[in-house]
């Protein structure tokens, strides 16, 4: 009776983790209105080199007052930010967030994969075999293994939320060092 709990415990848990590291943390860079390049005013006639100004909203970046976007997050993949700004703070914040990023990204596979290992060693549990006992319904073993793989993949999961964190605001520092300097031109 205890594994039946514990297991609804741990699946419970589980939908709850996986839909909780899915809404991650959102920073937004300020819009800039005014540009003094005349080709950010529209994609289409925007050399693909044009320096505008970008905005960073919904984890994906858009170029200048048409809002095309130019770059967003892959699998498993940071957005390619440090290509995309210009001048070295923006750079230096940039490789901050793609680094932040691609560790966050590791940390919440890492922490999916252990709930999904304490899933199933829950529900791969069903008599234990004993050389002399014949079989034993002593769920002792499994429950450890099962709160040991839940609880480090809790961690896991906790950790990860900072260092995401951290990185969307690297990405919005990096917009807006990019940004300073396109004013500055």
């Amino acid at each position: 009776m205890i594994h039946r709990s514990i297991s609804g415990c741990v699946m419970s848990t589980l939908a709850l983790m996986l839909g909780a590291s899915a809404a991650h943390a959102q920073a937004l860079a300020a819009p800039l209105h005014g540009t003094s390049n005349p080709a950010c005013g529209d994609f289409t006639t925007a050399p693909p080199n044009a320096v505008c100004p970008l905005i960073l909203v919904n984890h994906t970046v858009r170029r200048g007052n048409d809002g095309y976007a130019i770059a967003r997050p892959g699998f498993f993949r940071p957005m390619p930010l440090a290509g995309i700004v210009r001048g070295d703070s923006a750079r230096n914040s940039a490789l901050a967030y793609e680094h932040e990023a691609r560790v966050a990204s590791w940390l919440t596979f890492t922490g999916q994969a252990m709930l999904l290992g304490a899933g199933a060693v829950a529900f791969s549990y069903r008599c234990g075999v004993h050389h002399l006992h014949g079989c034993s319904n002593d769920p002792t073993p499994y429950e450890i293994g099962v709160a040991a793989l839940a609880g480090g993949a809790l961690a896991t999961l906790l950790v990860e939320i900072p260092i995401r964190r951290s990185a969307w605001q690297s990405a919005a520092d990096a917009i807006w060092w990019h940004n300073r300097e396109v004013e500055k031109r």
